[in-house]
């Protein structure tokens, strides 16, 4: 129980280091893919039984995660849109997870009888637990999954991965005493095998990376429960995993169709079989090369292209020769070591689903993927630090000189580790710092690093640099529909709707299949003046995506710019229905309704959208209009209110707002508000000024 206590401390005091390490992040903005998965995703904004419906039934951006977007639920449930709360989560999470690795390295180390390098490990078992959590809590390939808040999903599904593992060794364990003791109880699933598939079931939810867990428990069955062994029954271990193998087979399933519903997979049908394993086998050796020396992390590793790949190039010779020798050398070694040949294993099997054989995405790896798989190694090099203490504790070494040295090299490489996380974090700041650092180290491959750089400058309203940036990514892959896309909504943004109209169709005629460049060209057409053009595209997208509620919003509002007010309504109640939480269809129709003199379900429809974006000062704008069209002067002049509470530069608000309160006989309060207008350009607020000095 003291040994056990001890454990329990070291683990806690590693993981409140790795949490003080990580602490800066909370300074962090929001990069990348975190505006999709949290700041404009408004179906994790309530805890309901549409938000179940969609976290468990629903492809969001090619995934299917429910348990990580209940995690960001939570977090908007708590921390709303400030960044910091949502980092917060991520990095207690990942200083739990060093917890759990270094109780778990402690239970494998335990559990290791006969294998030489774990028995050293034994003796010294505190230094390789507390040495493989130090490396998987300060090591800076974990800076990815801990700092960027979209890869939550991989703290979640490592924390029930490492739970899972937990629950099994206490079953393995269960199983070899009832075992040694004659007892047939051995083939009864007992609480820690229940809870070892219950939190492997939690890990799918999480990422379905983890479906390689069944793997992983054959392998501990190996060693170092040694469950598995010459001449042993296999038939009672694989019916205990079978719902482990069950589960992974339909999980990975699903995630094949999420990917292919998101057209995530196109990268795959144009490289062959035999080329995406050779870029696999690269990348395996490139990961390996950044865990022993993390100097040139990259948040972003380009797919070849595909005349690159071939074993005639050393790029793809050397770690497929590295790979086959490396597997040689530890199978022969297996039989006085086997925990050398274990990592091995484990470091491969872990790493398979996300190595590029099914090929995901533009990446060719990607740091976050080694978030699981580096349990192996980092056990390993544990054991390989307990013994350089062991060897410095004996006498012919000087014994305190030795260990001196030895604490020093220890100290000296958590510095260094935790050095090396703080510069790699600083790459995470903000969009527009990690992008520069992308495009710094890839300056002609990445079009896409270009666009999303042009991105991040529109977030800050510098539109300019934005479009600098995407017709970059346009010279750099003329084909790049992506890049006329958002550089036409740049063009909309700073009103040259001729120019954006030219974008939005070349990104239709590279596209045509996309209702999305049919959908913007029609919304451009509309500003331009010209609805009845805008309705064919918006017809056009529609037919090419009938469910998107967007599109018939936008239809919506080219009806109402002919006129068509009924039509209008129907198009945007059927936005709704699409999408609940879709504020800006409510707004409309409420606009629509009053237009038809339905004052009462305007308001109601005002109100709704208010509920779902509280913090939006056009909608108070909005529902004034209509209080006071309805007589309510009090209510409207409540929501010119909290409008400027919210917006206070909100020039219209102020001239509304004097206007009512012109009409209301306060004329001192509507003279500052029209004067405050005025100034502001707002040139009906000068009139009325204007008139109120000649009436006097």
């Amino acid at each position: 129980m003291k040994n056990e206590r001890i454990h329990l401390a070291v683990a806690a005091c590693i993981a409140a280091a790795t949490l003080a390490v990580y602490l800066p992040a909370l300074r962090f903005a929001f990069v990348w893919d975190d505006f999709d998965y949290v700041v404009r995703n408004v179906n994790i904004r309530s805890f309901d039984a549409a938000f179940l419906k969609w976290a468990f039934g629903e492809f969001h951006l090619n995934n299917w995660h429910p348990v990580t977007w209940l995690s960001h639920a939570v977090d908007h449930a708590l921390w709303g849109l400030n960044p910091r709360g949502h980092h917060l989560t991520s990095i207690v999470l990942h200083s739990l997870n060093t917890f759990l690795v270094v109780l778990l390295c402690h239970r494998l180390l335990d559990a290791g009888e006969g294998d030489q390098a774990a028995h050293a490990g034994r003796r010294n078992g505190l230094i390789a637990a507390g040495a493989a959590g130090i490396l998987f809590g300060l090591h800076p390939v974990h800076v990815e999954s801990a700092v960027w808040i979209t890869d939550r999903k991989d703290l979640l599904c490592g924390l029930f991965f490492l739970l899972s593992l937990l629950a099994y060794a206490g079953h393995a364990g269960t199983a070899a005493r009832a075992a040694a003791a004659g007892d047939s109880q051995e083939r009864r699933w007992g609480g820690s095998y229940l809870l070892s598939l219950l939190f492997f079931i939690l890990a799918l939810m999480s990422k379905p990376m983890a479906v390689t867990l069944p793997v992983v428990l054959f392998l501990l069955d190996w060693y170092p429960f040694r469950r598995l062994q010459r001449g042993s029954p296999i038939r009672p271990l694989l019916i205990e995993k079978l719902p482990f193998l069950a589960l992974s087979v339909v999980l990975s399933v699903i995630a094949i169709m999420a990917q292919r519903a998101g057209n995530a997979m196109q990268l795959m049908e144009q490289v062959p079989l035999g080329s995406r394993l050779l870029v696999s086998v690269r990348s395996m050796g490139a990961l390996v090369q950044n865990i022993v020396l993390p100097t040139g992390l990259h948040p972003f590793y380009p797919y070849p292209e595909p005349q690159e790949i071939t074993l005639r190039s050393p790029e793809y010779a050397l770690p497929f020769l590295l790979l086959i020798a490396a597997t040689v050398v530890l199978v022969l070694a297996a039989k006085r070591q086997r925990i050398w040949l274990w990592a091995w294993i484990y470091f491969g099997a872990t790493l398979l689903p996300v190595i590029g054989i099914i090929q995901v995405g533009e990446q060719s790896m990607a740091d976050r993927y080694l978030y699981i798989p580096v349990l192996g190694p980092f056990l390993v090099l544990g054991l390989a630090a307990s013994r350089c203490w062991s060897r410095a504790s004996l006498p012919r070494y000087g014994r305190t000189a030795a260990r001196s040295a030895a604490a020093a090299a220890a100290v000296s490489l958590v510095v260094a580790l935790s050095y090396g996380s703080l510069q790699q974090m600083s790459i995470w700041e903000n969009s527009v710092d990690l992008w520069d650092h992308i495009i710094e180290m890839e300056p002609r491959r990445l079009p896409l690093a270009y666009n999303n750089r042009g991105l991040a400058y529109r977030k800050l309203g510098e539109l300019d640099r934005a479009i600098e940036d995407y017709s970059t990514a346009i010279r750099l892959n003329p084909a790049f529909y992506l890049a006329y896309s958002n550089r036409g909504l740049a063009f909309e943004a700073s009103r040259q709707f001729d120019r954006a109209l030219g974008d939005f169709t070349a990104a239709a005629a590279l596209q045509p299949s996309l209702s999305e460049p049919y959908r913007n060209r029609g919304r451009v057409l509309r500003k331009m003046g010209r609805p009845a053009e805008a309705l064919k595209d918006c017809n056009t997208a529609i037919l090419l995506n009938p469910f998107s509620a967007r599109t018939y919003n936008d239809r919506g509002l080219a009806l109402m710019a002919i006129g068509w007010y009924e039509e209008a309504i129907k198009d945007f109640s059927l936005a709704v229905t699409l999408d609940a939480k879709f504020a800006n269809a409510f707004r409309n129709r409420g606009r629509a309704f009053t237009e038809t003199g339905s004052l009462d379900r305007a308001l109601d429809d005002l109100t709704r959208a208010i509920a779902i974006h509280p913090g939006r000062a056009e909608l108070y704008i909005s529902r004034a209009m209509v209080l006071e069209k309805s007589g309510m002067t009090g209510n409207a002049l409540a929501d010119y209110d909290r409008a400027l509470s919210l917006k206070p530069d909100y020039a219209e608000a102020y001239a509304d707002r004097g206007e009512l309160l012109l009409s209301a006989g306060n004329q001192d309060r509507a003279f500052r508000d029209l004067q405050r207008a005025c100034t502001m350009g707002i040139e009906d607020a000068c009139d009325l000024l204007k008139k109120d000095d000649d009436e006097e």
